[in-house]
C-alpha cells in the first residue's frame, strides 16, 4: 500500500493512531516499544516510516534512520519532504557523504531540493561532510530562503574555517536571529580573532546563554583570563543566570590567574545557583583550588565536597599528581568505586611523568579493557618518556590497529631520528590519512630532508592546510624562497583554506628575497582573509617591509598596532638597523623600555647592529654593558661580533684582537672577516695573514679571504706575496665568486652578472650606463682602480669596474621605471667602494632614490648621499 487513500476509513484511522503511538513511545524513551509497534503494523503509510525515522533520530540511532529510509524505498513509497530532511540530517551526523549525495539525487528527482527544509538540511549535510564546494549550489537551489537556511550556510563556512566568506554571508542576511550572531562570533573565536568577536558581541542585540558561553570560552582560550572574569561579572549584573558551561569557563580563568579570592567568589555563586552537585563543575573547582592554593590548603576546601563522582575523583588524582603526591593519587585511584578510561590514563601517565615506568606497565596490564584508543594514548605516553621499545611492544600486542595507532608510532620513530623505521611502518600503514602524511612531512623536515619531504608531499593523495603550511615553512627556513612562492601559488589555486601560518611564512620568503611587490600582494591577501589584526601577521609585515627597504612603511604599521609583543619591538629595532637608521633604532629601544616590555638577547643584538652600521662605539659599549648588569642577559657570540666589527672599522685593531682572545667563545668566520677588513683599512699584514689562515680552516672553499689579502698585499707593495697567493688560488681551483644583482620590475625578476653582456637589451643598457658614468664623472666620480686585483692598465680596470653587476642593474632600472619610483637592487655580495660612490652620484644626477640591499644591510642612496653615512 502506498498510502491511506486505498484503505477503508477504519483502517486509515488505525494507521494514523499507530503513527501517533510510535512518536509517543519514542518520546517516552521506549524505542523498543516503538519498533515493536511499527513491525506489527499491517499497513503503513509515509507518515509511519517518517515516525519511525524520527524515533530513531530522537535516540541518536542514525544508522537505523538510513536503513529505514532505503527499506521504505524498496516498498515503493515516495519520500516526502519531511522524509528527505530527516534522512539528510542523519547523513550529516554520520558524515556519510555518499549516502547524502544519493538522497540529494532523490530530492532533485522529486523536485524537493528547492524546498526550504530539504535545502537547509542539504547545506547542513555538505558542510558537516566538509564539502564546501556544494554549499552555495545547495543554497542557490532553495526558492524561499528562511533565516534557518541562511544560518546553515553561515555555519557551513564557519565549520570549514572560511571566516571571510562567513562574514560576507552574515552581512548579506536579510534578517538575523540569535543563532546567526552566535555562529559568527563562534567563527571568530575559532579563528583566534577575539577582537572581531568582541566587536560583534558588543553589537549583538539579544544574547542567549550559548552566546555568553562561547565568548567566555574564546577569551579563556586566548589567554585573556581577566577579561573573561570581567565578562562573567557583567553577565551576572545583567541578570543573566549563568549556564554550567559559562561557569566552567570562568573557573578555568580563575585557575589560570591563580586567583583564589575570585575562585571562591565563583564557588559561592555556584552554590547559590544550586550547581554544587554538577559533577563537571565540582571537578573544575577541585582543580582550581589545587592550582590556586597548593595541595595542603586546597585539601581544606575540597574536604567539604562530596567527591563521589568519577569526574571529581579524576580531578583529585590529576591535582595530586601535579603536586608530586603520587601516593595520595594512588590511594584515591584504589578506592574509586567506578573508574573510567580517564582514571586509568591519569594514573598511568602519572607514573610515566615521575619515571615510575614499571608501575605504569603493571597498571597497564591490569586495565579491564584495552581499546584501540586506549592503547594509542598509552603508546604516546611511553614515547614521550623515550620508551620506544615498550611502545613498540604495546603496538605489536594490539589485536586491532587503526591509522591513528600507526601514525603515533611513526611520530615516535621520527622524534628518535629513526627515519627508515618510520618510513617502513608508513609503507605498512593501511589507508594512511592526512595526519599520517603530515607527521612524515614535519619529521623529514626537522631532520633536514626537505626535498624528500617535498617528494612525498607531491605523492600524497590528501593534503590539508597543515600539509601546505609545513612544506611552505620548510622551504622558507631552508632558503628555498622561490620554491615557497611556487608552492604558495599552487595552494591558492587548490582552494585550500589559507591560514595565518602560511601567510606568515610566505611573508618571510618575500623578506628574504626583498621582493616588495610579492610582499605587497601577500599583504593584500592577509587583509582579504581577515588576518590584518593578528599580531603574528603584523609582526611578519613589519619584518617584510623592513627587509624590503621600506622601514617607514614598517614604522607606520607599527604605529597602528594596538597590541605589541616582544617580537614586534625586536622586528622594528632590527628593521631600523638593517636600513642604517641607527639613531631611530636606538630610540625605539628606549621607547620599548618605557612601554614595560622586557628586552631579550635578540633585542640587544638589534640595538648593537644599529650601533655597528654607524660605528657608534660608545653607545655599543653602553648597551653591551647593561645587557648583563641591568637585564641579567649573557652576551652571545653575535653580540661580541658587533663590538669587534666596530673596533675594526675604527682602526682599533689591538682592542679588537684582545676582545677576540678574551671572550668566552671560539671566534667564527664573521669575527675573523671583521678582523681581516680592519687589517685592510690599517694595512696590518701579519694579523691579516693569521685571520686568513683561520678563515681557511672554517671555510676552505671561500675565496673572499684570499681576495682581501691580495688587496692588502697590493696596498702594502708586497707584489711577490700577491703573485704567490694568486698562484695558490689557481692551483687549489679557488675562483672569485661572480657578483650578481637582480631587480624586480612589473613582477619579473631580472638578474645581472658582473661582466656579462648577454642580457636582453644589453646594448641599450650598456650604452646608457656609459652615459651615466660620464655624467657622474663631471660631479666627482673617480674610478677606484685599487679594487681591481688583476694585472691590467687603468683603462682595462675601468672597464672591469663599469661591468659590476649593480651598475648594470641600476642602468636597467632607470631605463625601465619612471620617476619618482625608487630603483630597488639586491646584490649577492657586499657592494664595493667604487659602486657605492657611483650609486650616490647616480642618485644625485638622475634625481632618483636607489635602494640597494647587499649581504650586510640596505643602502638608501638619495641626493648624493647614503643612509649608511659611508661607514658600511
Amino acid at each position: 500500500m502506498r498510502g491511506l487513500e486505498k484503505l477503508p476509513p477504519i483502517w486509515a484511522a488505525a494507521v494514523a493512531s499507530s503513527n501517533r503511538a510510535i512518536i509517543s513511545l519514542s518520546r517516552a524513551g521506549d524505542l523498543v516499544g516503538a519498533c515493536d509497534l511499527f513491525d506489527r503494523m499491517p499497513h503503513r503509510d509515509v507518515v509511519s516510516w517518517n515516525s519511525m525515522m524520527s524515533a530513531y533520530t530522537l535516540h541518536g540511532r542514525h544508522e537505523e534512520v538510513l536503513w529505514t529510509f532505503f527499506h521504505m524505498r524498496r516498498h515503493g513509497l515516495k519520500p516526502s519532504q519531511t522524509t528527505l530532511s530527516t534522512v539528510l540530517s542523519s547523513c550529516a551526523e554520520l558524515r556519510s557523504l555518499i549516502e547524502g549525495e544519493q538522497v540529494h539525487g532523490i530530492s532533485i528527482k522529486a523536485c524537493s531540493s528547492s524546498n526550504v527544509f530539504v535545502g537547509t538540511s542539504l547545506i547542513t549535510m555538505y558542510y558537516k561532510c566538509r564539502v564546501s564546494d556544494c554549499l552555495l549550489a545547495a543554497f542557490d537551489d532553495v526558492n524561499w530562503k528562511s533565516t534557518a537556511t541562511w544560518n546553515a550556510l553561515l555555519s557551513g563556512f564557519v565549520c570549514n574555517q572560511q571566516i571571510v566568506e562567513a562574514r560576507e554571508v552574515f552581512d548579506w542576511m536579510p534578517s538575523r536571529n540569535v543563532i546567526s550572531w552566535t555562529a559568527m562570533i563562534h567563527g571568530y573565536v575559532n579563528a583566534g580573532e577575539m577582537l572581531s568577536a568582541s566587536e560583534l558581541f558588543d553589537l549583538m542585540p539579544v544574547k542567549n546563554l550559548v552566546t555568553w558561553a562561547v565568548m567566555l570560552g574564546g577569551l579563556v582560550s586566548d589567554g585573556q583570563f581577566a577579561d573573561a572574569i570581567a565578562l562573567f561579572n557583567n553577565m551576572r549584573h545583567s541578570g543573566v543566570r549563568a549556564s554550567s558551561a559559562a561557569i566552567m569557563h570562568v573557573i578555568a580563568a580563575c585557575s589560570s590567574l591563580e586567583s583564589p579570592k575570585q575562585g571562591k567568589g565563583i564557588h559561592g555563586y555556584v552554590v547559590k545557583l544550586g550547581f554544587e552537585s554538577d559533577q563537571d563543575i565540582e571537578a573544575s573547582l577541585i582543580f582550581m583550588y589545587f592550582r590556586c592554593l597548593g595541595a595542603e590548603a586546597a585539601e581544606l576546601e575540597v574536604n567539604k565536597f562530596k567527591c563521589k563522582s568519577t569526574n571529581s575523583c579524576n580531578s583529585l588524582i590529576h591535582s595530586y599528581l601535579d603536586h608530586n603526591k603520587v601516593d595520595v593519587a594512588q590511594k584515591i585511584f584504589v578506592k574509586m568505586k567506578k573508574r573510567d578510561e580517564t582514571s586509568w590514563f591519569l594514573m598511568i601517565n602519572g607514573y610515566l611523568k615521575y619515571n615510575m615506568i614499571e608501575d605504569a606497565i603493571d597498571l597497564f596490564s591490569m586495565m579491564p579493557e584495552l581499546t584501540v584508543k586506549t592503547c594509542t594514548i598509552l603508546i604516546s605516553g611511553f614515547l614521550e618518556k623515550g620508551r620506544l621499545d615498550t611502545a613498540r611492544q604495546l603496538f605489536d600486542m594490539m589485536h586491532e590497529r587503526d591509522v591513528m595507532a600507526y601514525t603515533t608510532l611513526i611520530s615516535g620513530y621520527m622524534d628518535m631520528g629513526l627515519l627508515e623505521d618510520a618510513l617502513d611502518l608508513f609503507r605498512r600503514t593501511p589507508e594512511p590519512n592526512v595526519v599520517t602524511y603530515n607527521v612524515l612531512f614535519s619529521g623529514l623536515v626537522r631532520h633536514g630532508k626537505v626535498m624528500e619531504a617535498y617528494d612525498l608531499f607531491n605523492k600524497s593523495p590528501v593534503k590539508d592546510a597543515i600539509s601546505w603550511s609545513t612544506m611552505i615553512y620548510a622551504f622558507v627556513q631552508s632558503g628555498y624562497s622561490d620554491e615557497a612562492f611556487i608552492l604558495f601559488r599552487r595552494m591558492i589555486s587548490s582552494d585550500v583554506s589559507t591560514n595565518m601560518s602560511v601567510i606568515a611564512s610566505i611573508l618571510s620568503a618575500s623578506a628574504s628575497l626583498s621582493m616588495l611587490t610579492q610582499g605587497e600582494l601577500i599583504h593584500g591577501l592577509a587583509i582579504k582573509f581577515g588576518f590584518q589584526s593578528c599580531v603574528m601577521i603584523v609582526n611578519s609585515l613589519i619584518n617584510m617591509y623592513s627587509k624590503c627597504g621600506e622601514a617607514l612603511i614598517a614604522k607606520s604599521i607599527f604605529e597602528c598596532m594596538q597590541d605589541r609583543d616582544l617580537i614586534t619591538w625586536n622586528s622594528m629595532i632590527y628593521g631600523y638597523a638593517v636600513n642604517s637608521f641607527s639613531v631611530e633604532g636606538i630610540q625605539m629601544f628606549e621607547e620599548m623600555k618605557t612601554s614595560g616590555i622586557k628586552p631579550d638577547d635578540v633585542t640587544f643584538l638589534g640595538v648593537l647592529c644599529a650601533c655597528t652600521h654607524k660605528c657608534l662605539l660608545e653607545e655599543a659599549r653602553h648597551y653591551f654593558s647593561i645587557m648583563k648588569s641591568e637585564h641579567g642577559l649573557m652576551p652571545r657570540l653575535p653580540h661580541y661580533t658587533c663590538i669587534i666589527d666596530i673596533l675594526c672599522r675604527l682602526g682599533q685593531l689591538q682592542e679588537a684582537e684582545n676582545l677576540v682572545y678574551s671572550m668566552p667563545f671560539e671566534p667564527d668566520s664573521a669575527i675573523w672577516t671583521s678582523i681581516l677588513k680592519g687589517c685592510r683599512l690599517n694595512c696590518r699584514v701579519d694579523l691579516a695573514e693569521h685571520a686568513v689562515k683561520q678563515l681557511c680552516i672554517l671555510d676552505p672553499g671561500d675565496p673572499s679571504p684570499y681576495l682581501h689579502l691580495i688587496r692588502i698585499y697590493g696596498l702594502t707593495g708586497q707584489l711577490s706575496n700577491l703573485q704567490r697567493l694568486r698562484n695558490e688560488m689557481s692551483d687549489a681551483g679557488i675562483t672569485k665568486r661572480p657578483g650578481c644583482s637582480w631587480i624586480e620590475i612589473n613582477g619579473k625578476v631580472n638578474s645581472f652578472f658582473a661582466g656579462d653582456r648577454s642580457q636582453s637589451l644589453s646594448g641599450e643598457v650598456f650604452t646608457y650606463l656609459k652615459v651615466l658614468i660620464s655624467k657622474i664623472k663631471e660631479i666627482g666620480y673617480v674610478p677606484d682602480y685599487n679594487l681591481v686585483i688583476e694585472e691590467m692598465d687603468d683603462q682595462e680596470k675601468e672597464e672591469v669596474l663599469l661591468q659590476h653587476s649593480e651598475k648594470i642593474a641600476v642602468a636597467f632600472g632607470l631605463l625601465n621605471t619612471n620617476y619618482p619610483k625608487p630603483v630597488r637592487i639586491i646584490k649577492n655580495l657586499r657592494t664595493c667602494g667604487d659602486c657605492h660612490l657611483a650609486m650616490k652620484l647616480v642618485s644625485l644626477y638622475a634625481r632618483r632614490e636607489i635602494v640597494m640591499r647587499d649581504t650586510v644591510r640596505f643602502h638608501h642612496f638619495k641626493g648624493g648621499s647614503c643612509s649608511c653615512s659611508d661607514s658600511w
